[in-house]
């Protein structure tokens, strides 16, 4: 499956996702909301990293290079004019996370395709990771647990649209040796 259909199949998601969180008694703030669809999205397009010449690898690089020089410019510029302590906390979190991405995206591209990152493995590190990263900024664990369950379910999605793709694939072709 293409970029595309993996961020058609990740609005889907979201949209089941969302529906779910609007018949729960879960928080419901846009903030919430806007956070677990942009989990998801990635999520969604996250384990095709592992191919250097994708969408997602292109669109991760140039944006987390990009960010990583942003921060880290706002960071020095904070710290030469003595900016207050909660500003230069927000930017050097800011600065480890995109540095961090940076080089996991670097790292993941030299895996084989549908690898590691097609798996429990991926699933459970960008979980893990997505937890992190919420916790650090400051959200409760309840809605840092549920943007992470988006990112998840946006993973998951993209592992079962693969395969049933490749199903699809496959009994298309057998249908035609008949």
């Amino acid at each position: 499956m293409d970029f595309r259909g993996h961020c058609a199949v990740a609005m889907l998601t979201f949209a089941l996702f969302a529906l779910a969180i609007f018949i729960s008694p879960l928080p419901k703030t846009p903030a919430t909301l806007i956070f677990s669809l942009l989990a998801c999205f990635v999520g969604a397009n996250l384990p095709d990293l592992d191919i250097k010449t994708s969408k997602p690898h292109r669109y991760a690089m140039r944006v987390t290079a990009a960010a990583t020089a942003f921060f880290l410019a706002l960071l020095v510029v904070s710290v030469v004019l003595h900016s207050d302590v909660n500003t230069q906390s927000v930017l050097l979190k800011l600065t480890v996370i995109s540095v961090t991405t940076l080089l996991v995206v670097f790292l993941v591209s030299r895996l084989p395709h549908r690898g590691p990152t097609h798996g429990v493995l991926g699933i459970s590190a960008y979980a893990l990771l997505l937890l992190l990263i919420t916790l650090l900024f400051g959200f409760p664990l309840a809605v840092a647990f549920l943007i992470t369950l988006a990112g998840v379910a946006g993973y998951a999605s993209h592992i079962l649209a693969d395969e049933a793709s490749t199903f699809f694939k496959k009994k298309k072709s057998k249908r035609k040796r008949r």
